[in-house]
């Protein structure tokens, strides 16, 4: 007697469950989960089936499975292994008995009869007996089956010790299964252990930038504050005495340390706002260098500086914190120029199928090579007689690592700092938009920009 409910039917041999799908036929095995698809030939199920067909005493035995549309062999000796389609495989039928089956010669088994590995169309098989593969919760995986192209028949040891041989096929499979489970638990505690130790750096590397954001911050803000409070005592008794000359003075001082102050805040909330989500849109850079420009035009003039711009092309990236890259490395480039000679800056760009480079040259001091790295951090400045506060170039850093891109420092031939701004794009169909009326190697030639690493 069988009881049956949708998706389940139990079968009168007790022998397990069968999934079914909403028709009540057989439902697709959950073959995934044992990676047996991929043609890797497994050694525990190949000495299976020689030890299957030495004991039925037959020349050929497989191992099958059956997905939804392909009965696929995963170990096999007497012949090479193929696959055929489900309906065409003798194991189709198989699956769906609650016994184990045994067919003499199939010929004269109209379940057989019409098989195309039985009438020749595929294979002559005569004798075919099998036993089917159950997962632990009684579903078909598929069946452990020997044949002949002769009649023949079984011995009652021999079905019982094909039967056994079935059960160890679904143990190396669970064995296979949950030594991969395990190796993907392993893998993913690793990954967890990794990400831990990560954070737990930058955890400690935040502390110490933190630590030094509250002594630079203190020590850069001290002097202006000072300047701000002793002024403002003299302006008050300035005032009291009635000397506006003198009130005047200290007014434009006290307006002086003000700006100063305001600056380094301004430098701080531009470091602190580049850490949040990037807003690709389309960028036309030689517009965006021409405004950051005309924004320092005053420096520029004061510099006696000259700037040269290249083929500049439009990109995909924030366009505010673009903005904030190049006005931070040409300010860099104008602050940290060469006293004997005048100074020359350039800008570049080159496409390349997966990124994009900005780069800005100069003739300045140059920076050593042993520091290059150390200027990238925030709040460390190698020179203490220059203004600034240790943050643009920590800051154009940051910007490229939210473009998952990276900031690169070279020299500059005959002298100076050159910076190499590496942008990847976004991903396919979003990245460059080039712009009409030029290749990207012809970009990249007049950049002369070297290849990255």
């Amino acid at each position: 007697m069988s009881v049956e409910s949708p998706g389940v039917r139990a079968d009168s041999g007790g022998r397990g469950m069968l999934l079914t799908d909403e028709h009540g036929q057989p439902a697709p095995p959950p073959l995934d989960a044992y990676e047996v698809l991929n043609g890797e030939r497994i050694p525990d199920l190949d000495a299976i089936v020689d030890l299957a067909a030495k004991l039925c005493d037959v020349p050929a035995a497989v191992i099958n499975v059956l997905t939804a549309d392909r009965q696929i062999q995963i170990a096999a000796v007497g012949f090479e292994r193929s696959a055929c389609r489900r309906e065409d495989a003798m194991c189709s039928i198989t699956v769906v008995s609650p016994d184990p089956v045994v067919v003499s010669d199939a010929r004269t088994d109209p379940r057989f009869a019409d098989s195309p590995f039985v009438t020749g169309v595929i294979d002559t098989i005569r004798f075919y007996a099998a036993s089917q593969l159950r997962g632990p919760a009684g579903h078909v995986l598929g069946t452990l089956c020997v044949f002949d192209h002769r009649p023949r028949t079984l011995t009652i040891e021999q079905k019982a010790a094909l039967d056994k041989l079935a059960v160890l096929v679904v143990d190396v499979l669970e064995l296979r299964r949950r030594t991969r489970q395990l190796e993907h638990t392993l893998i993913a505690r690793d990954q967890v252990i990794g990400e831990l130790r990560r954070l737990r750096a930058e955890l400690e590397r935040s502390n110490d930038a933190l630590l030094r954001f509250a002594g630079t911050v203190a020590h850069d803000l001290r002097s202006p504050l000072m300047s701000i409070s002793g002024t403002a005592t003299l302006l008050a008794e300035e005032a009291y005495e009635n000397d506006p000359d003198a009130v005047a003075a200290d007014a434009q001082t006290i307006a002086r340390a003000a700006r100063r102050m305001g600056n380094i805040l301004n430098d701080l909330l531009s470091y602190a706002g580049v850490g949040g989500q990037t807003r690709r849109c389309r960028v036309q850079l030689s517009d965006l260098v021409g405004d950051v420009l005309e924004d320092l035009r005053a420096d520029i003039t004061a510099a006696h500086a000259t700037v040269h711009t290249g083929d500049l092309p439009t990109v995909e990236a924030d366009p505010t914190h673009i903005r904030l890259l190049v006005q931070n490395l040409l300010s860099n480039a104008l602050k940290f120029r060469h006293p004997d000679r005048p100074c020359r800056i350039s800008v570049d760009a080159a496409v390349r199928p997966h990124e994009w480079m900005l780069r800005i040259s100069d003739n300045g001091i140059g920076i050593p090579a042993a520091q290059r790295d150390d200027v990238l951090r925030p709040f460390v400045r190698l020179r203490s007689d220059l203004p600034g506060h240790g943050i643009g170039l920590a800051t154009c850093a940051e910007i490229l690592r939210t473009h998952h891109g990276r900031l690169d420092i070279g020299d500059t031939p005959g002298g100076g700092t050159t910076f190499i701004a590496t942008i990847r794009h976004p991903g396919p169909g979003q990245g460059e938009n080039r712009e009409p009326g030029g290749a990207d190697a012809e970009r990249a030639a007049r950049a002369g920009i070297p290849a990255s690493g």
